[in-house]
């Protein structure tokens, strides 16, 4: 497959949009990636690494997200169970094999879904999904998106538990078809409640957990300027770039909406979890909140929204 056609099938079996561009270096971007490529003393976070048992992480952050939201049940499956049951299995139709492949799976709470610890740094994550069986446009278009498990870092800490909500919210999302229209805004939920997580879990966390996600950004932001203005403009690619764009899209209102949330008072962040609920249960899109909250992507790209929220939590 060419890279235009791995990006348009993407888009079908999330059931986002498919015309998507990459992002302009607008001078706010830019101005808004050296500002935080210059705070080299948010670097020092004060954040030890310190070993915590697997079992005690993913405990409390099922407590958290069960506090939060209602959740719910998602379809697992792995590729042993897919050729187990589709093994010599005749169709006749591409509406038949959609309707013998989404049938394979069943459903499973989220946090029953297997958690592997593997050999990544302790701020990896990563949600493992089954790959699909046919590259025709409308199986991609109707495919079931079965899980099959959620990789986490094996040096255990604190981080751990803001990386396990985050892939735990993608299980909520990536579950719905098109819940998510904009594959830009598809990391948003999951980073913002994250930064949730962290919060209620001290200052020192939060810090970490900010710092984390400016140099996720500040990579992708260099990596999408290397591919538009650098001397060798092939070298990661335009699906890379892509991501790169979502990465950078999600990461500023996510930064947004946490600033709101940070700075609000009880009933303002119950509302924000309430319409956030919506998106969860497929009543809303997560485009209709961030519409009602007025989140655009230019508005988040005013420095004062993550301004805020480094000198909150900076060390004293």
């Amino acid at each position: 497959m060419t890279e235009e056609e791995i990006i348009i099938a993407n888009m079908l079996i999330h059931g986002h949009d498919t015309d998507i561009k990459l992002l302009q270096l607008s001078d706010k971007l830019i101005d808004l990636a050296v500002m935080l490529a210059k705070d080299e003393e948010y670097e020092k976070s004060g954040f030890k690494a310190t070993y915590k048992q697997p079992k005690l992480i993913l405990k409390e952050s099922k407590v958290f997200l069960r506090n939060k939201f209602i959740l719910h049940s998602i379809p697992y499956a792995d590729e042993t169970i897919i050729k187990l049951k589709l093994h010599g299995r005749m169709v006749r139709s591409e509406k038949e094999l959609i309707k013998l492949y989404n049938g394979v799976g069943r459903l499973v709470d989220p946090f029953e879904l297997p958690v592997r610890f593997v050999a990544e740094p302790y701020y990896y994550g990563n949600v493992s999904l089954c790959t699909n069986i046919s590259d025709d446009p409308e199986f991609l278009k109707h495919m079931k998106l079965f899980f099959k498990s959620i990789e986490l870092g094996n040096k255990t800490n604190d981080m751990t538990g803001v990386c396990y909500v985050h892939e735990i919210v993608h299980t909520q999302l990536e579950s719905i078809k098109g819940i998510v229209k904009d594959y830009y805004n598809s990391e948003l939920l999951s980073i913002f409640m994250e930064l949730v997580y962290a919060y209620e879990n001290g200052v020192v966390l939060l810090r970490e957990a900010l710092k984390n996600r400016i140099n996720m950004f500040l990579i992708e932001f260099h990596s999408l300027y290397n591919f538009l203005y650098g001397s060798d403009v092939t070298e990661d690619g335009l699906w890379h770039n892509v991501i790169a764009c979502k990465y950078i899209v999600s990461t500023v209102k996510a930064f947004h909406l946490f600033s709101n949330y940070y700075i609000g008072d009880d009933i303002e962040k119950n509302n924000i979890l309430w319409e956030l609920q919506s998106v969860i249960s497929g009543k809303k899109t997560l485009e209709d909140v961030l519409d009602l909250f007025g989140i655009t992507y230019q508005n988040s790209l005013d420095e004062r929204h993550i301004k805020r929220l480094i000198e909150g939590t900076k060390t004293p």
